[in-house]
Order: structure tokens, then sequence, then C-alpha cells
């Protein structure tokens, strides 16, 4: 099933196949019981809020794994364009309101993934003026092959009072240290379309105005500068790494120091640039070949494979992104990677 199909049943819940009774005859499905849902007259900046920290929340189960928990950072909010102009001059003031809603998700998560390191130094948002249909005018790749009825284009449709978002894991401009390597946004998107009972309330905090970086019209960036959630235990400091990585490519050594408790191993053509990934210099190497973790509760590694690679000479199990098939990975290890890469594993 392709993305657009996914996102299209997500938005138009497909009805429940018939079943048979005790007699063999078919009945309807039990229907679920009709959900009220709030018909909007218009768009106030408290929706922004909502529907941003909705599918904030949703993407951030979705992603987290082991103790790393992963989020959105870069939003695109389409919006029609009457919507647009009467949001616009808000657009600067609600923006520190938007990230204390997301941060206050991340403390309430923090108990349950304990690495929460952002993937970028910055927050990103870039609210549109938009009318028209996202898939008709070609805003996905791939989607030129996709059949969809009408219904379901038509959920992709900007209306007014109904912003689309587009939520994506990485910024455009990621800087965590690696240099000379081109960013790419990668986009792992997902999409709401919000027709929800949304409360109301809210504040603003006009320290927005001095925090917030316009770039340019209905671009912003705000740090990522949230403070760490209360110690309940003894408060102890991380180690400077937790183990390193080495491997050679023409007669020259190449360490890489772990420091988060997730790490990937991908290849040259990876153009991200993120510390969480250690690049080797080989075509050979696909994109987040190798998997690494360190388990936090049991002081443990542990190495899954999404292609081929052998650890200590044994081939793993090749796991897929809804299924992460871990292996105990011990010190002094050899990771043969798609027999053509060595790299060897030590623990501080």
């Amino acid at each position: 099933m392709g993305f657009l199909d996914k996102l299209a049943n997500i938005l138009i819940p497909q009805p429940e196949p018939e079943k048979e009774n005790d007699n063999g005859n078919n009945v309807p499905a039990t229907q679920p019981a009709e959900v009220k849902e709030e018909v909007r007259t218009t768009l106030k900046n408290q929706h922004l809020l909502n529907d941003i920290s909705k599918q904030f929340k949703t993407d951030l189960e979705n992603e987290s794994l082991g103790n790393r928990m992963l989020f959105p950072m870069a939003f695109d909010i389409f919006m029609h364009p009457t919507d647009y102009d009467q949001r616009k001059p808000s657009f600067q003031l609600i923006l520190n309101e938007i990230v204390s809603a997301l941060y206050k998700i991340i403390r309430e998560y923090s108990s349950q993934y304990s690495d929460y390191t952002p993937v970028s130094k910055k927050w990103y948002f870039h609210f549109y003026p938009y009318e028209g249909n996202l898939v008709d005018d070609g805003m996905y790749e791939g989607n030129e092959d996709m059949v969809m009825t009408e219904a379901q284009k038509e959920a992709f449709t900007i209306k007014r009072f109904y912003p689309i978002i587009l939520a994506q894991l990485y910024t455009e401009d990621i800087d965590m240290g690696n240099t000379n390597v081109t960013s790419e946004r990668n986009v792992t998107v997902s999409v709401v379309v919000n027709n929800t009972n949304i409360g109301q309330g809210g504040s603003i905090n006009f320290s927005a105005l001095k925090k917030v970086d316009a770039l340019d019209e209905g671009v912003y960036t705000l740090p990522f500068d949230m403070e760490p959630p209360t110690q309940t235990g003894p408060v102890t400091d991380p180690p400077d790494s937790y183990g390193k990585l080495v491997y050679q490519d023409k007669g020259n050594n190449y360490t890489y120091k772990i420091t988060d408790t997730y790490i990937t191993i991908s290849g040259c053509n990876d153009t991200r640039n993120m510390r969480q990934i250690f690049k080797l210099n080989s075509p050979d190497v696909k994109n987040d070949h190798v998997l690494i973790r360190f388990n936090t509760d049991t002081g443990r590694f542990e190495i899954a494979a999404t292609a081929p690679t052998r650890l200590n000479g044994r081939a793993l199990d090749l796991s897929a992104s809804s299924s992460i098939k871990w292996a105990p990975l011990a010190n002094n290890s050899n990771i043969f990677i798609n027999e053509s890469v060595s790299v060897k594993f030590q623990r501080s």
C-alpha cells in the first residue's frame, strides 16, 4: 500500500466487512458510535495550537523506539488564503505557545523515552497561503501512479478553517556538528486534516517577539531550548561517550564517538547531517544500514540491521521499520557490513 493510500485510509475510514451470523447469513458489521465534530466557522489561534500538538503527539508515538524519543521538528501548515491573511499578524506571537505545548508533550513521554535529544537545534514552521489540492497539484513524489477516488482526493483540498499540516522529522538546515555535507529535507511526512471538537483557552506569550527569527514571509525558526524534566532520583552526568566505532578507509583510521543512546550507520549517499549518524565512505552501505542503541536500564548495547550485516561472523536477522530485531552487541565486536566494510565496536 502506497503512502497516500495509507493517508487516505486514515482520513476516510473504510467500512468494516460484513460478518456471518450463526445461520451463515451476512449481517452488517457493528457501526461505531457517531462522534460529534465541531463545525468551524472561523480559524482561531487555539485551533492551530491544538492541530499541531495533536499531530506532534501522534508522530512521537509512531516514531519513538527503545529509549529513543523521535518527534517532528518541521511543520508546513497549508492554509486557505483568507485564513492565512487573517491569522498572519499573530504567527510570530503564537509560536512560543505552540512550542511550549510541544515541550509539555516531550516531558510527558520522557519517563518512557529517556533520550529525547532533538534531531535539530531549531524548530521550523512554514505557513503557506494555498488554494488547491495537494494531490492534484503534485505535492508528493510518486503520486502519479496512485489511483485515488474523488472522495479520497477531496480530503487533500485546502478548505476554509481547516489547515493541512505536514509534519517532518528533520528541519531545513540541520547542523549537528557535521560539516561539508549537504542537508536534505528528509520527508518522512505525516498529514493531519483536523475536524474535531477542539477546546478553547490558552494565552499569548509576547516573549515570542524576542526569540522568533523571521526568515521569510510565513517562515519562522525557534531554538530548541527545553529545560530538562524534573529529576525524581539522583542526578548523574552523562558520560563523555558510551563507546566508539572504528574503521579503516584507504589506509586512514576513522573513529566515531557514540554520544547518543541511539545511532545509525549509513553510507556516503546519506545526505542527512546529524551527529547520530556515522557515515562510512562507501556506496555499498545503505541509509540506516545498521542501528545501535544503548539500553540505559540494563547498561548493555544492542544492534540491528536493515541490510546484509554480519556480527562477529554471524549474519544478523534483517529488520524492517515496523519490526526491529535487536541482538546483543558485545565489547570489541566486529561489524561486517554488506560484505565490504568492517567496523570495530568498543564500549567505554
